[in-house]
């Protein structure tokens, strides 16, 4: 005669349900994990801008403080301690008169651009902060970020 085997719930092995379940978690980690340096590098990019737009601003800050007679046209290079917290920057402003397509009506201004850039993943970023003063004082501010 023949037996017929009956399961109860308390075989050993593992159920399909229970296998499709361990192998969706597997995937899970396994997207987490490859996604995780990109996320990193995206969190330090952010970084590396905001530091670049503090350091303009305190230098545009700097500059406001100065008479406008003692704002000469050219292009300087400046330092600021946090400068090393960027990889390879550059810092410097271009004091220039203002360009006759934004004075049109003949006003005495000058344009004052701060520019810092630094190296990331093998490209060069630029932040550009430029403002316009007048002899009576500041005018707008506009930041521009490649």
């Amino acid at each position: 005669m023949r037996s017929i085997k009956l399961y109860t719930k308390y075989e050993k092995g593992i159920s399909l349900i229970e296998l499709i379940l361990v192998l969706v978690a597997i995937a899970v980690l396994a997207i987490l994990v490859t996604s995780l340096p990109s996320s990193i590098q995206s969190i330090r990019n952010s970084g590396n801008t905001s530091q670049a737009r503090e350091i303009a601003s305190k230098q545009l800050d700097y500059l406001r403080q100065q008479p406008y007679t003692n704002l000469i046209n050219g292009i300087n290079s400046f330092s600021d301690i946090n400068l090393s917290k960027l990889p390879s920057p550059t810092a410097e402003y271009d004091i220039e008169n203002c360009p006759s397509e934004v004075c049109t009506q003949g006003e005495v201004a000058k344009q004052i651009r701060i520019t810092i850039s630094w190296v990331e993943g093998g490209n060069v970023k630029k932040l550009e902060l430029s403002t316009l003063v007048t002899q009576e004082g500041w005018d707008n501010e506009r930041l521009i970020c490649r």
